[in-house]
């Protein structure tokens, strides 16, 4: 700033003063315009800065993405290079693996004797077909027989039904025994069973003899089987020639490389399923049917062999049947001539000693079993001693005998030592005759031999001993 002179010394002293404030705030003004010029430039050149930092910030960040985009397609390109190795492994294992498959068939060699062997079989089997035959015509033969039996039993266990049913009715009006009906229920009951069982056997007769139709029907089969094996093991061993062939053809392409292992893996395929099917037809699965056959044989002899015997054991127990029926017929009928024979001797009794008689005869196990016996006009006991008298072991009963009209025990007068026949009968005949008829009547005639009588008298007691000299039949 530029002061002017020639003014009053204290103005000037202002005037110089405020001018040098004023050149002080021009310098200062200065200053700062320089300093605001030197930050705008400083400012201009940080925008600057700026402007080429973010200039190379972008560059890094565009060279970044392009960066991430190149990894990002290595790794693609990496993935589909794996992907591609593991196809390739895929390939050669699926490879390797129709290899492996190829030379685990069975050889041709192994096949060829595989149809040489099912031919030399099948020459066997026409050769056996002969006694298969024979069997088959005698199955016939025989389940024709057989079919006759059981109606055969049926028909006699009718007529054994219908008698036994009789017999229970008795003969001439005289009830049938309680052992005789005991014993003829338990034949009915017997008949019925036997019945049963011929119904069983007749309907396993009917399934045998549907087996045996069946086996000859099968045998024929078997027949045009063999028959046409001939022909069929020719072509099986044109096309073992044609397979043998076939699959060394697919073993070289193999080995030399695949192309296409889809392609590949579907022609062996294919070859493996037809070869698998050579395998089997030289195997000779006709064989298997053969032995079939064979089985249903073993199957039908077993059967036979086991329906006949029971026919048989069931024939048998039904002529058994016949045979115990005809000994219950006899013992009816030997029962109803022995009850004649007991009414008629009560008649007789009644007749000659007066009064009323009913005759209770004891059966033969009532002797064997029992150890008392009683009865109207008499009763016996067992004797413990088995050899009473010398020399004749056995079962001993004392028999006392009863008066008919006082029913007390009889005992001889003393010192009477003879009686004769005439005056023993009159005295004691109802009860003697009593105790024949009672004690006698069912012992068979076989078993009346070992039956005696010992007679002691009360005279006996006095050492007075006499013989009897007549038998009781005659008395």
């Amino acid at each position: 700033m530029i002061c002017p002179f020639g003014v009053s010394t204290e103005i000037a002293r202002n005037i110089e003063a405020l001018c040098q404030d004023a050149n002080s705030l021009t310098e200062k003004a200065e200053t700062e315009a320089r300093q605001k010029d030197e930050a705008l430039k400083k400012l201009a050149e940080l925008a600057q800065a700026e402007k080429e930092a973010l200039d190379q910030l972008g560059a890094v960040e565009e060279e970044a993405e392009t960066l991430a985009q190149e990894q990002q397609k290595l790794e693609e390109e990496i993935q589909k290079l794996e992907w591609e190795i593991e196809q390739i492994k895929k390939e050669e294992a699926t490879v390797d693996g129709l290899k492996e498959e190829l030379a685990g068939l069975a050889s041709a060699d192994a096949l060829k004797k595989g149809i040489d062997d099912c031919e030399e079989e099948m020459k066997k089997q026409q050769e056996n077909f002969g006694a298969k035959e024979d069997a088959q015509n005698r199955y016939e033969t025989e389940t024709a027989e057989l079919s006759k039996i059981p109606a055969e039993i049926v028909d006699k266990l009718a007529g054994v039904q219908l008698l036994l049913n009789k017999l229970k009715l008795g003969y001439d009006g005289i009830p049938a025994s309680e052992k005789s009906l005991k014993k003829i229920e338990q034949l009915l009951e017997k008949a019925s069973i036997m019945g049963s069982s011929a119904e069983i056997l007749t309907d396993r007769q009917a399934r045998l003899q549907q087996q045996v139709i069946d086996y000859g029907q099968n045998l024929e089969k078997a027949k045009a089987l063999v028959a046409s094996m001939g022909p069929n093991l020719a072509g099986i061993r044109q096309e073992l020639t044609a397979l043998s062939a076939e699959r060394s053809g697919i073993q070289n392409n193999l080995n030399r490389g695949v192309e296409d292992v889809d392609q590949a893996f579907s022609l062996v395929n294919a070859f493996l399923k037809r070869y698998s099917v050579l395998e089997e037809k030289s195997g000779c699965p006709e064989k298997e049917k053969i032995e079939a056959l064979e089985k249903e044989q073993e199957a039908i002899d077993q059967d036979l062999e086991d329906v006949r015997a029971e026919l048989n054991d069931l024939a048998r127990y039904q002529e058994n049947l016949g045979q115990e029926t005809a000994e219950v017929e006899q013992e009816a009928r030997e029962h109803t001539r022995l009850m004649k024979e007991l009414k008629q001797e009560e008649t007789a009794l009644k007749q000659e000693f007066g009064g009323e008689i009913a005759l209770a005869p004891v059966p033969v196990e009532e002797w064997k079993e029992a150890d008392q016996v009683e009865r109207g006009y008499w009763e016996a006991s067992v004797v413990s001693d088995d050899e009473l008298v010398r020399g004749f072991k056995g079962k001993y009963f004392e028999i006392s005998l009863t008066d008919a009209e006082k029913k007390a025990k009889i005992l001889f007068k003393p010192g009477r030592y003879y009686m004769g026949p005439k005056e023993f009968r009159t005295n004691y005949g109802a009860t003697i005759g009593s105790f024949v008829n009672e004690a006698l009547l069912y012992l068979k005639k076989s078993e009346e031999g070992q039956v005696k009588l010992f007679i002691q008298g009360s005279a006996d007691i006095s050492g007075h001993n006499l013989t009897l000299t007549w038998n009781l039949g005659e008395i």
